[in-house]
Parts: C-alpha cells; sequence; structure tokens
C-alpha cells in the first residue's frame, strides 16, 4: 500500500499456485512464477511514481515465515515477481495521474523493463473525438443502382482499391451504445473532372440528390444522362455526420434530441466528408442511361490526426510506442504492455486459473455507457482539443470506477474449487443517493458476496460512501483507507463509524482472544490535528464506537486495531508504502502479518506500520 497522498496506488502480489503448508520458499509449476504481481492505479504524482519503480526492481516474491514476525524478503536474482496487469481505475488524476508516467519510464528503464513481460494494461478506452470517416462505393457493375457506404476506422484504405467492404463500426456502435444518435445526410453535386477542386459557390450546380437526414450509413444512387451535362464527367459526394444527444424534459419522460455542441472548428469539420468519383456512360445519347461511378482518384477528405484532451485516449497509443524486448536466453521476444479496454460492448475481461481468480465486475453497461456519454459531450464542448482540458462530470467519472475482486481458491480432490480469500478493490465507485451498497452489489451481479478478506474502502471513506447498510452486506477483516483527511476531509468520519459499527459484537457473542479486524491508513498524517481540530481517524479512536475489548463494563464490543504508514522527511522524493502479508491457515482461517515500528522517520524499511491510539 503506498502514500497515495489524496489518491490510490496499490500494488498486490498474488499467490497463483499451491503453496502448500508452511513452506517459506517460492513454489513453481514448470518455469511459471509462484506469484502475479498487480498494480491498481499510480496515485497523482512523482513521488508515487518513484515508489512504484523502487518496488518494481527491489521487492521479489513476498514470502510467510514460520512465526508472524517477519514479512517481505528483498529480492534475490531471478524472484522478481512479473508485473500481470496494471488497472487504471478510472479518469481521474488522483488514482492515475502517474500512467503516462509509468508508461514512459517504461520505455527507457531496461531493469524496470524485466518486471514487465506481456502485461495487460486494463483502463475505460474513450471512442476518439473525431474518428476517420470515409465514403465507400460499393463497386458492382451490376448494381443499379449503386451504394455508398459510410465507413469509419483507424486507417484509411489504399486509393486504387477497387472493391470496398463494409467496415468496422465499433466507434458507432460505442457511441449509439452510450446513447448517441448517429445521423448521415448525404449531397450529391457534378464537377468537371475528378481532378479538378469542388466547384466554388458561383458555379455550384443543382444538388443531382440530397437525402434526408437518415441513421443509415449508408444510400443508393442512380444517376441518369439527363441529369447531368456532358460538361461534367464526375460526381463530388458529401456527406455530413450528426451527432444528437438525449434531453429529457422536466415535463415528460419521453427523450427529445439536441445536437451535441462542438466548440472546436477543426473536430467540426473532421463530421463533414468528400469523395470525387468518375462518371462513365455507356451512351449518353440515351437519356435513361445509368452511370457507372469510378473509384475516386485522387479522394477529397477532410480527416486527420487528433490530439485529445484527455490522457486516456491517448493511453493506447503510447503503450505502442513501447520497445518490444528481444529475445534473450531462454527469455523469448516480448511486448511490454497490451492494452485492453476494460469492458467492451460485449464482454468483460477475467483471469481464471486453478488456484486464484481476477474478475473485473463492474462497472454495469448502464454506467459504463452513461461514462461514455458524459465523457464525450465534454470533450465535444471543449474549444481547443490539444490544450485545454474539458471539465469531466466526474460523478459519473467515480461511480464508473473498474470494481476487480481477487479470489484465492482451495481446490480439493474432485477439482471442486471453494473461494478461501477474496479481496474487492472499488475504484471510487459510490451511488448518486450515496448507497454503495446497491453500487457495488449490483456490480457483483450474481455472485452474492457477504464478506470479503479485504476491502479496499471506496472513494477514499469520503461522506459519499457513507452507508452502513453496505458495511453490513460486505463485511470485510481487512479495509484499506487511501486518503489524506487534509486534501479533502477524507476519510469522513461517518464512514469511519459506519465501518466500526459494522463489526460491533455483544460481551455474550465476543471470544476473548478473536483476532482483531484491522484498519490500514495510507495516509502518515491520519493520526494528526488540522486547523487545530482532531481529525477524524483519531475522533473514531476516542469517540463513541471506539476499539473496546473489555467484558467487564458492559459495553459494546467494538474489536479492531488502526494503523497507518509512518512519516517520511518532507524532501523525500519517494512516497512511503506499507506490506501486509495475507494467508490462511490449516482450516482457512486468514493469517495477517505486518511488521509495526513506534517511530516516524525511520530508516528501516521492513518497519511498515504504526498503531494508532
Amino acid at each position: 500500500m503506498v502514500d497515495g497522498g489524496h489518491g490510490d496506488c496499490h500494488i498486490i502480489d498474488f499467490c497463483s499456485v499451491d503453496q502448500g503448508t508452511g513452506t517459506v520458499v517460492y513454489p513453481t509449476v514448470g518455469n511459471q512464477r509462484s506469484y502475479r504481481r498487480f498494480l491498481i492505479d499510480t496515485g497523482p504524482d512523482a513521488r508515487q511514481l518513484s515508489a512504484m519503480i523502487n518496488i518494481f526492481k527491489t521487492y521479489g516474491q513476498p514470502s510467510f515465515k514460520p512465526t508472524p514476525t517477519g514479512v517481505v524478503e528483498t529480492a534475490v536474482l531471478g524472484d522478481e515477481a512479473r508485473v500481470q496487469l496494471v488497472e487504471f481505475s478510472h479518469m481521474d488524476t488522483d488514482h492515475c495521474g502517474q500512467a503516462y508516467g509509468l508508461i514512459h519510464a517504461l520505455a527507457t528503464d531496461t531493469v524496470l523493463q524485466q518486471s514487465f513481460f506481456n502485461t495487460t494494461a486494463l483502463y475505460h478506452e474513450l471512442p476518439v473525438v473525431a474518428p476517420k470517416f470515409h465514403l465507400s462505393l460499393r463497386y458492382d457493375i451490376s448494381t443499379t443502382p449503386q451504394a455508398f457506404y459510410v465507413k469509419c476506422e483507424e486507417t484509411l484504405p489504399a486509393a486504387t482499391s477497387a472493391t470496398v467492404t463494409i467496415g468496422d463500426t465499433s466507434w458507432v456502435d460505442r457511441m449509439q451504445a452510450a446513447g448517441f444518435v448517429v445521423k448521415y445526410e448525404f449531397t450529391t453535386q457534378p464537377m468537371f473532372t475528378p481532378y479538378f477542386p469542388p466547384p466554388t459557390d458561383l458555379e455550384v450546380p443543382a444538388p443531382i440528390s440530397e437525402s434526408l437526414r437518415s441513421r443509415k450509413s449508408y444510400f443508393y444512387l442512380s444517376i441518369k444522362s439527363s441529369q447531368v451535362p456532358a460538361i461534367y464527367s464526375a460526381i463530388l459526394v458529401t456527406c455530413v455526420v450528426n451527432l444528437k444527444r438525449p434531453v429529457t424534459s422536466n415535463n415528460t419522460t419521453a427523450n427529445t434530441w439536441a445536437d451535441v455542441e462542438m466548440n472546436d472548428p477543426t473536430i467540426e469539420k473532421k463530421f463533414v466528408f468528400r469523395a470525387v468519383y468518375g462518371l462513365t456512360f455507356a451512351n449518353r445519347a440515351i437519356l435513361t442511361d445509368v452511370a457507372v461511378l469510378n473509384v475516386p482518384v485522387p479522394p477529397v477528405l477532410l480527416t486527420g490526426a487528433l490530439s485529445s484532451v484527455r490522457d486516456f485516449i491517448n493511453i493506447r497509443d503510447e503503450i505502442k510506442k513501447l520497445p518490444i524486448i528481444a529475445a534473450a536466453g531462454t527469455v523469448p521476444a516480448h511486448t511490454l504492455i497490451t492494452p485492453v479496454e476494460v469492458l467492451a460492448i460485449k464482454q468483460k475481461f477475467a483471469i481464471d486459473e486453478k488456484y486464484f481468480s481476477f474478475n473485473i465486475m463492474g462497472p454495469s453497461k448502464t454506467l459504463y455507457n452513461d461514462l461514455i456519454r458524459s465523457s464525450m459531450i465534454a470533450l465535444y464542448k471543449a474549444k481547443n482539443q490539444t490544450t485545454t482540458a474539458p471539465v469531466l462530470n466526474y460523478d459519473i467519472t467515480n461511480r464508473a470506477s473498474i470494481i476487480s475482486l481477487f479470489t484465492r481458491y482451495r481446490v480439493l480432490l474432485d477439482d471442486t474449487k471453494v473461494p478461501v480469500f477474496r479481496m474487492l478493490f472499488t475504484g471510487d465507485a459510490y451511488d448518486r443517493q450515496c448507497n454503495i451498497r446497491n453500487t457495488v452489489q449490483g456490480f457483483l451481479e450474481t455472485r452474492v458476496i457477504t464478506e470479503v478478506a479485504v476491502l479496499k474502502v471506496p472513494h477514499h471513506g469520503s461522506a459519499r460512501t457513507t452507508d452502513a447498510g453496505f458495511y453490513n452486506a460486505i463485511r470485510a477483516k481487512v479495509y484499506l483507507i487511501a486518503a489524506q483527511q487534509s486534501k479533502h476531509g477524507s476519510p469522513s468520519l461517518s464512514t469511519l463509524e459506519a465501518i466500526a459499527k459494522s463489526l460491533k459484537q455483544t460481551p455474550a457473542s465476543f471470544v476473548v482472544g478473536t483476532r482483531p479486524y484491522l484498519l490500514f491508513f495510507s495516509d502518515p498524517e491520519a493520526l494528526d490535528d488540522i486547523d487545530n481540530l482532531h481529525s477524524n481517524a483519531y475522533r473514531l479512536l476516542h469517540g463513541r464506537y471506539k476499539p473496546n475489548i473489555d467484558l467487564t463494563n458492559g459495553k459494546t464490543i467494538y474489536n479492531y486495531r488502526c494503523f497507518r504508514l509512518p512519516k517520511s522527511f518532507s524532501s523525500s522524493t519517494t512516497a512511503v508504502s506499507g506490506r501486509i502479508l495475507f494467508g490462511g491457515d490449516t482450516n482457512d482461517n486468514l493469517t495477517v502479518q505486518f511488521t509495526t515500528t513506534a517511530n516516524d522517520f525511520g530508516t528501516d524499511p521492513t518497519k511498515d506500520w504504526i498503531e494508532m491510539t
């Protein structure tokens, strides 16, 4: 757990093999290392980036000690835990501000590159603001009338292609799924030759054909010799793509439609594109003779490269710039990172192996499409796509965070997989009505999860995530709280108290010696006063839900302990981090190992946590 300031940064080493009992070695299956490393978010600034790189380079696979005193060993040659997956949970600087920093460091740091081997990067990939549109002609002389299709793809086809088929419409599919309406308006007019520029306003003849606006991305055109004087031997086809967004009136539940506002002229122009086709008649003397349209040479296209305002749109391109690592010894040639859109329209990402699984549980399709619609509207409103970042709807940005679930299994003799450990990371998810129980439980879909071993408290424990129902419905034994109260007031006292209330026991039900619940705070200053007022962590530990395991006072039992990361010197360029090891005993009961210190500003990297009282 890295001190992410007001943001999040977590590195998870997850055992993927049957480690057995009491072992202190690194078990392997063939050449497969026993641990998979995951990075969940990068934090907001260079201090977290420095900490991440240091951990990747320095610390290899963790191992349990025979006694719960030590924790993590420093790496030895060959035991590095390679990063299997990097998750950028959502489009906020506090979580993913160093996404570019990590990618750019990988481009040149050969030692860091050793930790990345076909790593998967998961993130929300927005549709491009203006895709490359072009017109395609179904060139079939037997087809009358002939058909034009709008194609939308990353690269343009060769201009000499004689046969063009319908291209990838994923951009259109995604925009329509997000609630936009995509309409097309076609206009055709004659030209002197295919090589002349389009006619000027003074010499534009009447259009040959002008279609109505339609949701169809194609139209049929039949040109008779009587429609085109002999001086014209070409036709200019223009298509305008119109984007409309839903507008809900206060007086009705039905949607009306409004044009998407585009304030950058260079973007608006990309939704108007043209192509010039040659006209060939078999016999112009016959007034009903239908023209054959020739493949445009050269095409007149108003498209081009686009520099987006949001890092998330460009992540894929930045990753593509990373070098391919050449083969060395027994290590084959490989890519460093492969980008994967976290929620494709029809599928979700998952890793499912014998002893562990990693599943993307959210966002739901509804939230995902809300995110796309809100983000794209904000992008189109931006007046300069290269320098001005639009104000996105951070409510939906947070609520559409990636929700990821780690599961460890015990495999029985009949190969039945029994979950024995679950860890839930929630990003900044919360519900509009602050009902995070409905939000996250909805993300879990058909999985009924009432308890996890580890829960990353959503949205930094802000007041928006205060819902005792959620913390009663999804209980944890360990809570990770990534927040900085001096920055945004999180974690809120109401959220901390909601967690504590969910852990309460009666003196009659409490068993002396029961392992306490654990709350880990990433903020080294979690207990410090803020503006001469006690922090929320202090108020929790000294308030009505303070820890109590005294059976003699007749009070409600609250069996929990709180820990924070140690403080570092203000001149430090690397964020502090703390290590926690989770395992299971022979009865699959959770065991937690970590080391503590009583001193801030220490130099011992194995002393990770300070208890708060």
